[in-house]
């Protein structure tokens, strides 16, 4: 299908049959309609797409991207998946023996119960309530902080791995995944 040719202007499916009066048959044209839209759904199937040429429309592939552009779109990926993980996505494995959240609200709650002073029910990651002691949301507080470090760590590896990519098939075997941080060991 790469390199087939449709002469403009494309012609209709079907033509008078020339027997009688409101006959009509299948225009056997390569260039009918018909044939442009079989073409197009191929193309889109194929990584190709259909072109024009001035006089004429061609098939042709569509050029593979550059090492620059999928390295854009890596960085891209990056960033949006780093930007949903700290703002709803983040979550640790705390030291106390749950899983809890570690993205900004949890910060913004976490570090509003310590300046409270005072014991408090704390919702986990999976909506289960655990009484801490202020000690207990220090070390969460503190926990939660450790988890946001490690977060960006993590986002800087990432950073580097695609700046020092040197194929198109490097950057795309680069799975940008973000991951609790583990305190309970």
């Amino acid at each position: 299908m790469l390199g087939t040719i449709f002469a403009k202007p494309l012609q209709p499916n079907k033509i008078a049959s020339g027997n009688s009066v409101g006959e009509f048959i299948e225009n056997p044209a390569p260039n009918t309609y018909q044939k442009y839209c079989d073409a197009a759904v191929w193309c889109n199937e194929n990584n190709a797409t259909i072109e024009d040429k001035g006089d004429y429309y061609e098939v042709v592939a569509i050029p593979a991207p550059t090492i620059e552009e999928v390295r854009e779109r890596k960085m891209t990926e990056l960033a949006s998946a780093f930007d949903a993980w700290r703002a709803d996505g983040a979550t640790l494995i705390s030291s106390l023996g749950f899983e809890a959240d570690a993205d900004e609200k949890a910060n913004a709650d976490v570090n509003g119960l310590v300046i409270k002073g005072q014991p408090a029910v704390f919702m986990d990651a999976h909506n289960q309530a655990h009484e801490l002691t202020l000690d207990q949301l220090k070390t969460l507080q503190s926990e939660i902080i450790d988890s946001a470090s490690y977060g960006y760590q993590k986002k800087w590896a990432y950073r580097d791995a695609i700046n020092n990519a040197t194929t198109v098939e490097d950057l795309n075997a680069i799975s940008i995944v973000f991951t609790p941080k583990d305190f309970s060991a």
